[in-house]
């Protein structure tokens, strides 16, 4: 299933048929498709062969609409619904919108089924919470397609892929974003926003609190209910996937990386990447760098 093609869209599909993987992960993309665009536009799948995962990330604050079968259904974004093999499928997604779609042979179906992803007889479509979490993996996915040729780069995408849908369940909204509390939401997301672009400077939670307006209790309040953690987990974990991604994808130091997460010394950082990841950095920039 991919959309029609939009000029004023980005990142067509990428087919990963064919690419080499050395890990052999339980399901295997077919392809991956990221799409940002101003414009409307119409997904349909005539009962293709393939297994879709669909994420509408965003777009209008009006309910989109999907017929499955011809029935009609509609939704808030985020939201994702599943395109199962053999079934009629479109979308009209509302602009602007950004869309996130997943491609699977039809034999994963089972694999999806029996770890309780897929539940219903006929589909999987509900809303979900765009955590700060899941918008580092949309980013890291993004990356990973620019790179998709180099060494263990479909095995990364196979693998963000499986935990974003994951993530997605996980997440799930079992209440209606149209009535619950949008305000509290935003909020934490800009605040969840403004940690992920401050990452290289010391926080202050006293004053983070006062440069959003909002009481420490409220803060811990609201971010335990909506992210079941607290600011400082949230900003420990962020600085060690920002670690993770600078061993990774660039040639710093080990000693510029500690400065430029902000963590206290040189042995503290190295016990604490070696507990959460199994590995020294230096051990984990040999095995998984693409150098």
């Amino acid at each position: 299933m991919y959309p029609e093609r939009d000029s004023r869209s980005r990142r067509q599909p990428l087919n990963m048929r064919g690419l080499f993987r050395r890990i052999h992960t339980p399901v295997q993309l077919l392809a991956v498709s990221y799409i940002k665009s101003d414009t409307a536009s119409i997904f349909r799948n005539n009962g293709s062969n393939s297994l879709d995962f669909c994420f509408e990330l965003s777009g209008s604050r009006q309910p989109g609409s999907v017929l499955f079968d011809s029935v009609p259904r509609s939704y808030l974004c985020p939201h994702v619904w599943v395109q199962q093999p053999g079934r009629l499928f479109q979308a009209s997604p509302m602009p602007p919108r950004d869309t996130l779609v997943f491609s699977y042979h039809r034999s994963a179906e089972d694999f999806f089924r029996n770890c309780a992803i897929i539940t219903d007889p006929n589909i999987l479509n509900h809303s979900f919470v765009m955590t700060p979490h899941m918008t580092f993996l949309l980013n890291e996915i993004v990356v990973k397609m620019e790179q998709c040729t180099e060494r263990g780069m479909a095995d990364r995408l196979d693998i963000l892929s499986l935990e974003f849908i994951i993530e997605s369940v996980l997440n799930s909204r079992t209440d209606n974003p149209q009535t619950s509390d949008e305000t509290n939401w935003n909020l934490l997301i800009d605040i969840a926003s403004y940690i992920d672009s401050h990452l290289d400077t010391s926080f202050d939670l006293d004053k983070l609190c006062a440069h959003f307006s909002i009481s420490r209790r409220s803060l811990f309040r609201y971010w335990k209910k909506h992210f079941n953690s607290t600011p400082a987990a949230y900003i420990a974990r962020r600085r060690m996937q920002l670690a993770c991604h600078l061993i990774l994808n660039t040639d710093l130091k080990l000693f510029e990386i500690v400065e430029k997460c902000r963590y206290g010394s040189h042995a503290y950082f190295c016990a604490e990447f070696k507990k959460q990841n199994g590995l020294s950095p230096f051990e984990y920039r040999k095995k998984y760098g693409s150098g």
